[in-house]
């Protein structure tokens, strides 16, 4: 009973801002900037994560208003600490380049570990990379390739499959066979325990 009353508080609040929500999206695709910034923001500051996170990327990007990385960041972290997968990828990528916030590595693979056990490919993708080059984390060709290879099994939106898999192939030419062998048996257990043990 106490599932059925949490799903019945999700669809009503979810339908208290459908409307507001999709005159938002509706004027954005029109490219109506301004009109979607001034639904979105209300939307936002009352704790719609596709609100904050169209709102982030609107502010980042300059569409209805001055580009503005800070005040994207803000409201990725908010969609971000909420769970959202993209959120949590985009706001590893400004830490990664200081961009919004100050340059911290360890943040952004912080953020992009989050991402990556829910599968958001991308986030795999770059962590693996991470690993590969020792930033932000200790150098671990096993577990670069261990994100790499989930990235090239995965949907990316930023990076070609084929980039992720000539990746991983490029980490697994500088391994040892025990290296892939315990690669191997990580991915395994990684997969089955859907992304949440995979250290």
């Amino acid at each position: 009973m106490k599932i059925v009353c949490v799903v019945l508080v999700l669809i009503v609040s979810a339908g208290a801002h459908a409307q507001p929500l999709d005159d938002a999206l509706a004027a954005y695709d029109a490219k109506d900037y301004a009109t979607a910034l001034k639904l979105l923001t209300p939307l936002a500051e009352q704790g719609s994560t596709i609100a904050q996170v169209n709102l982030a990327y609107m502010l980042y990007s300059g569409r209805g208003t001055s580009a503005d990385a800070s005040g994207a960041a803000k409201w990725y972290r908010l969609a971000a600490d909420d769970g959202d997968a993209y959120a949590q990828y985009s706001i590893g990528v400004m830490y990664e380049n200081g961009s919004g916030v100050a340059q911290d590595l360890q943040e952004a693979v912080k953020w992009w570990q989050l991402s990556a056990r829910q599968g958001y490919a991308d986030a795999q993708y770059n962590l693996g990379a991470m690993y590969y080059n020792g930033r932000g984390v200790a150098k671990d060709y096993v577990r670069a390739y261990l994100w790499k290879s989930l990235a090239a099994e995965g949907t990316l939106t930023t990076v070609p499959q084929r980039k992720a898999r000539t990746g991983r192939d490029a980490i697994g030419a500088v391994m040892s066979q025990a290296q892939l062998a315990q690669a191997r048996e990580l991915i395994a257990a990684c997969k089955a325990s859907d992304l949440q043990e995979c250290d």
